[in-house]
């Protein structure tokens, strides 16, 4: 859902960059609470002790059910493959994108104000603050990039949830009655 909601705002600061540069404007207006999302990036370490349980102790044979057993016997692969995308993603943003959007970009005020309401001293930010967003090809170019590695993340997330779902309906059918 993260990965979703990043790949729609990091969309819609890149339309508004593309048309930009079609135009020939030198800046756009963006919403502050949009912006933030260009240097949103979620993780996660997933950890599988009972599967691994399971596999090491040599128990996974003892699932009948053998489409269930395959997919519980891929599962971790697929995690492997999730996490190292992750990790190239993370090394593009940090090593191309984020140099060209950071000094581009005036993230201090929803940034400090941000901060403040997690550690409960302000109120929420203001959801319609706006920053004026310079536009360049180089930036242009980094915010693309950033829509298209997220556009990736979301689709090969999609695959884990439906493999997720597989195997959570598998069992429920496995399931004793």
């Amino acid at each position: 859902a993260m990965d979703e909601r990043t790949l729609r705002n990091v969309s819609r600061i890149d339309s508004l960059m593309q048309a930009a540069l079609e135009d020939g404007r030198p800046t756009v207006m963006a919403r502050d609470s949009t912006l933030r999302w260009l240097v949103t990036q979620g993780t996660f370490a997933p950890t599988l002790p009972t599967l691994d349980g399971l596999r090491t102790g040599g128990r996974l044979t003892l699932i009948r059910d053998e489409e269930l057993a395959r997919a519980l016997s891929a599962w971790p692969g697929q995690l492997e493959d999730a996490v190292e995308h992750q990790e190239q993603s993370l090394e593009i943003i940090f090593r191309y994108v984020y140099p060209a959007i950071m000094p581009a970009m005036n993230f201090g005020p929803a940034h400090d104000q941000t901060l403040a309401y997690v550690d409960r001293l302000a109120d929420p930010p203001p959801p319609d603050a706006r920053s004026r967003v310079p536009v360049t090809l180089e930036l242009a170019n980094a915010v693309n990039t950033r829509a298209g590695w997220m556009h990736f993340s979301v689709l090969e997330l999609s695959d884990l949830q439906q493999h997720v779902a597989r195997i959570l309906e598998l069992l429920a059918e496995a399931r004793p009655r």
